[in-house]
């Protein structure tokens, strides 16, 4: 054997029985060594050695991978082992779930920011849909009350009071914008129609009631007509005509002016 150690390589032990160790192998392969370096110095290195493998601990003739290592280590702890791989596949199932969470919870933020962003679009259609039928029925109701307007003004020319009344009616009662002359014109209607109390009462109110602005002048010269002509003593008939002038000192449209002028002309100062 010394002989075939000094002069040939040994031949490996698993090319003869598979089934050896590797580490024992290792340790007959470093006893052999052809090389005196390589063996081992004395026998109770070798004798550690396969007091190691015999325990199932690494042997110094043969460095051991950290995964051999723990391996190793398992075996000759077996409860220890099984702890330590709970808890590893504890961290590692946590790690994999909070991962999983974290990702179904990003998908349903975006799933919810997309509804949210869904429904506010639907919600701003809605509301300009609604903005656009208020405006349409509002232009509708402005437009049907300028025709009862136009309707009244085509029964004053044609000497139909009692029409003329009525869509006077209608449209100071559907809240026309234009109320301080639909008023001023219904006064008139009740003028023509001889309702002279009527027409008083309406102008009086309405002097009362709204700011006038520019038609101040336009009411008061119909109350000064009105109190000249129909009034039942002199001082009356004189207030009636202070009031003809001071609406001649009001804003008066042409036509209004003209009827002030006139009646001052055939009504002489005494």
């Amino acid at each position: 054997l010394l002989e075939r150690i000094r002069n040939a390589e040994v031949p490996s032990l698993k090319s003869l029985h598979p089934s050896v160790p590797r580490d024992l192998e290792t340790i007959v392969h470093n006893a052999a060594a052809a090389d005196p370096a390589d063996r081992y110095q004395n026998a109770e290195e070798m004798a550690a050695d396969l007091d190691r493998f015999l325990r199932d601990e690494p042997i110094h003739a043969r460095s051991v991978s950290t995964l051999e290592r723990c391996w190793r280590w398992s075996k000759r702890n077996p409860l220890s082992a099984a702890l330590m791989a709970a808890v590893l596949l504890a961290i590692t199932i946590g790690g994999i779930t909070s991962s999983v969470f974290a990702v179904l919870t990003s998908q349903a933020n975006q799933e919810l920011a997309r509804v949210n962003v869904s429904e506010r679009e639907a919600k701003e259609t809605a509301e300009k849909e609604s903005a656009k039928a208020r405006a349409a029925q509002q232009q509708l109701r402005e437009e049907v009350l300028d025709s009862y307007v136009k309707l009244a003004g085509l029964s004053m020319q044609r000497g139909r009071w009692d029409e003329a009344l009525v869509n006077l009616d209608k449209a100071i009662a559907g809240d026309h914008p234009d109320q301080i002359e639909l008023r001023l014109r219904r006064s008139d209607v009740l003028l023509n129609q001889a309702e002279f109390q009527a027409a008083l009462k309406e102008l009086e109110d309405l002097q009362q009631a709204q700011e006038l602005g520019d038609r101040r002048g336009a009411v008061t010269l119909r109350l000064g007509i009105l109190q000249l002509f129909y009034g039942e003593s002199v001082d009356q008939a004189d207030e009636a005509l202070q009031r003809v002038r001071d609406a001649l000192n009001e804003d008066l449209n042409t036509a209004d002016e003209a009827i002030a002028r006139a009646v001052l002309a055939e009504t002489p100062e005494e």
